[in-house]
């Protein structure tokens, strides 16, 4: 466990230092799909890197943005979810970017964001709470893991299914779901 909290605290710093130094327009455009695996969006096509292979793109997987999307994040290696209109449609790269319909879900109304924690799982933010929906169970919400977000909070990020990232300040929070949220203060992180 310590080492997967190493390797966590390694990946969101360097992400947080990156995304302190970039400018916005090239943040909003990045994003990552599991250790080592970055997407990039340029024009209306996704395009994919791999760490493990000094970064160089792999055409194979080039990925066409639907018409209209609002937004495309990472649910892991080779799996997109897309918002179009408000509803999050899924796409598997190991099917040939094909959408699965039997998966789309129906975002709530008043949403602010949402983003993945990994496959089959979101979390949606509607006003100052995170609602966590579990794909296996219909896209049913588990109330039980619903999060209040922190005042003056700037950005929250998913680090898998239970773990949270909370910008607020200058400093990384992160929590754990597994025991009703408790904030692990010895992972506390500054951005300088």
């Amino acid at each position: 466990m310590k080492i997967l909290k190493s390797v966590c605290l390694l990946f969101i710093t360097a992400i947080c230092c990156f995304s302190c130094s970039a400018q916005t327009a090239a943040m909003n455009n990045v994003f990552g799909l599991g250790v080592g695996h970055l997407a990039v969006i340029v024009g209306n096509k996704v395009k994919f890197y791999d760490g493990s292979n000094n970064w160089k793109e792999d055409t194979s997987l080039e990925f066409n943005l639907p018409n209209g999307y609002k937004n495309v994040f990472g649910l892991g290696v080779g799996h997109l979810a897309v918002i179009v209109g408000n509803k999050v449609k899924f796409y598997d790269g190991s099917n040939n970017w094909k959408e699965d319909a039997s998966l789309e879900f129906n975002l709530p109304n008043g949403y602010k964001n949402v983003f993945g924690l990994g496959i089959g799982h979101l979390a949606v933010i509607v006003d100052n709470k995170i609602k966590f929906y579990d794909g296996s169970s219909n896209w049913k919400e588990d109330t039980s893991l619903e999060f209040n977000l922190p005042n003056g909070y700037k950005n929250v990020f998913g680090l898998g299914v239970g773990h949270l990232a909370v910008i607020v300040g200058n400093k990384v929070k992160f929590y754990d779901g597994s025991n009703k949220w408790r904030e692990d203060t010895s992972l506390e992180f500054n951005i300088n």
